[in-house]
């Protein structure tokens, strides 16, 4: 339970650091939100077209140089993402309703405690 709280407050904390920002001021996008959303879902796109096999979360931990800013933000992400389908020790509703703010940012997140809470309901 203690470590999905970490990793929530981890990717609501990225979600609004200086360097996060600063890089999509730089690249001259004008709200940091919704161009992650643009950002993250130009990748979701650029590995829909590669037909790979390897998973999503794998391919999303290669894109970022690890200079910058965006690297320990995707990296947070990912390790955000395989906890929250990995484990089953945490609770499904309180992360879901700490995630509900920023689920246009983290729609993958979304995606998995959203579809394990759908399972929960229907065993």
């Amino acid at each position: 339970m203690r470590l999905a709280e970490t990793y929530v407050n981890q990717l609501t904390s990225a979600l609004q650091d200086d360097s996060v920002v600063e890089f999509f001021k730089e690249a001259g996008m004008w709200s940091q939100q919704q161009s992650l959303h643009l950002f993250i879902s130009l990748l979701a796109f650029e590995y829909s077209i590669q037909n790979s096999s390897t998973p999503f979360l794998s391919h999303l931990a290669t894109v970022a140089e690890p200079s910058s800013p965006m690297f320990q933000h995707i990296r947070t992400r990912c390790r955000a993402a395989m906890f929250l389908q990995g484990s089953a020790y945490y609770d499904l509703m309180s992360v879901r309703k700490r995630l509900v703010p920023w689920e246009d940012s983290l729609s993958f997140e979304m995606a998995v405690v959203d579809g394990k809470v759908w399972m929960s309901d229907y065993p």
